[in-house]
């Protein structure tokens, strides 16, 4: 139970110093003596990281008269970075288009970069390249344009259609967005005709059942106004109307495009 503990005290520790930043970490005393070094090297190693500046690490933990043990923690990395450069690995990041890692040389992974450039070939085609690009994805960094020159060309070709179709898109959404606030204020003004010839209804009604000449004149004022209100915004929507029958056959020009475009 006792070594359990020990274990897991020294995973902790070595999850703690892989969140430190480039600053000194506060490290206490236990901490420092319970550091497993090898263990380090080897979990940096296994993740295909470089080896560390253990130098924050010695600063904080020299108070307490403990010394960083760099040969093992160099050690584990060197067990844990064989463990990183598998051929399965290299083939892992060529086939998601990720730069090489610089950790895994050639000359002492041969087997790796060798799996690593198969892979890279499947993945820089020209296919692929020009869906990635008509897609709005960003140029995969390891399909160097110098050695992929096709691929390049392929993905400048995507992203083209891709701008081209955005703004297209972009320009049908304005007309739809415009169309859609014309239609809504014709069907207001409908609603609003309709009140105002109720409101002529009940002046005329009105009219027929009052003898007052004051009376009788500012009915037939009111009646005049509404009248002329309901003109108006006939005259609004004829407006309207035609400009989302001009708005509606631009929109469907667009659509073509982007439907040749696609």
């Amino acid at each position: 139970m006792i070594k359990t503990h020990r274990r897991t005290a020294i995973v902790t520790l070595i999850s703690l110093i892989g969140t430190l930043s480039g600053c000194t970490p506060k490290l206490s005393q236990q901490q420092c003596e319970q550091f497993n070094w090898q263990q380090m090297g080897i979990n940096d190693g296994k993740q295909g990281l470089a080896q560390r500046n253990l130098n924050s690490i010695q600063q904080s933990c020299s108070i307490y008269s403990v010394s960083v043990n760099q040969s093992a923690y160099q050690h584990g990395w060197a067990v844990g970075i064989k463990q990183f450069c598998t051929a399965k690995n290299a083939t892992e990041l060529a086939d998601a288009g990720k730069i090489n890692n610089p950790n895994c040389h050639p000359s002492q992974f041969p087997a790796f970069a060798r799996a690593y450039q198969r892979g890279l070939k499947r993945f820089c085609q020209d296919k692929k390249a020009y869906q990635l690009g008509r897609q709005g994805e960003d140029y995969p960094a390891a399909c160097i344009p110098s050695q992929f020159p096709r691929f390049a060309n392929a993905y400048n070709e995507g992203k083209g259609t891709y701008s081209q179709i955005s703004t297209l898109q972009s320009q049908l959404d304005s007309l739809t967005t415009q169309i859609q606030q014309q239609q809504s204020d014709v069907s207001n003004n409908k609603k609003i005709i309709s009140t105002e010839k109720h409101n002529i209804a009940q002046a005329r009604q009105a009219l027929t059942s009052n003898s007052d000449q004051l009376t009788l004149t500012t009915l037939q004022k009111q009646i005049q106004q509404h009248q002329q209100h309901i003109s108006n915004l006939q005259q609004q929507n004829l407006r309207a109307l035609s400009a989302i029958s001009q708005m509606q056959a631009e929109a469907s020009s667009l659509k073509q495009q982007i439907s040749v475009n696609q």
